[in-house]
């Protein structure tokens, strides 16, 4: 839980053994607790995986139907970044990890909301470079600079976030009905997977000053 993957998959009638569908290419899955999740569990890149869902896991009223998905694993990505972790700067908020790579942060006491961006690297990966025009897999926690609370968090969701560096749309603010804040995201641009940033952002796009802390966990 709280890694994703890519995969593909048939999907089989488990009546009639019949193929009732199939991926087009390669899907980015984010593992959670749902069924398929859970039968995903402890399976390496490279696996295929029969999973045959009950009726009602399947949200099926007729009681004779077990559907049958055959998943084959492309590719996993890490819930947290594994980047070498630098020094901690002074002057931005504090970031503490729990064992998981959740993020805590501490806002400072003193000092007014930011009125512009900055960004200081917490842990330097060794991965692919992101563009600007790159799809990435991250994980974050934002931080609101007055109030102090959690304003949105990819770890309080379970589940990792795939956006779009180009537009801000993301799997997990389109459930909002909202967007990452491009303030946010070109400070992402140049730096390489498995890398972890705090990142202090002004208001904007209906985001409130904040602190972010995102992990870039893999680019599509």
């Amino acid at each position: 839980k709280g890694d994703s993957i890519e995969l593909s998959y048939t999907l089989v009638n488990g009546v009639t053994g019949q193929i009732a569908g199939q991926s087009r290419g390669t899907q980015w899955f984010p593992l959670g607790s749902d069924p398929i999740s859970k039968g995903l569990q402890c399976a390496a890149v490279g696996s295929r995986v029969a999973i045959v869902l009950s009726p009602s896991d399947a949200g099926s009223q007729d009681k004779r139907t077990s559907p049958i998905y055959v998943i084959d694993i492309v590719k996993s990505y890490p819930s947290a970044a594994n980047g070498a972790v630098r020094p901690a700067a002074s002057g931005f908020p504090t970031v503490v990890l729990a064992p998981t790579g959740q993020p805590g942060i501490t806002i400072p006491s003193s000092g007014s909301a930011p009125q512009s961006v900055r960004s200081e690297l917490l842990k330097a990966g060794d991965g692919a470079t992101v563009k600007k025009d790159s799809e990435i897999v991250l994980n974050y926690t934002v931080v609101g600079w007055e109030n102090k609370k959690i304003v949105t968090s990819s770890w309080t969701a379970g589940i990792a976030d795939l956006a779009s560096l180009a537009t801000g749309q993301s799997t997990i603010q389109s459930q909002n009905q909202s967007v990452l804040p491009q303030s946010m995201l070109k400070e992402l641009v140049g730096q390489k997977t498995g890398s972890q940033l705090v990142i202090e952002t002004p208001a904007s796009g209906g985001f409130p000053a904040s602190a972010w802390v995102v992990d870039i966990l893999g680019i599509r």
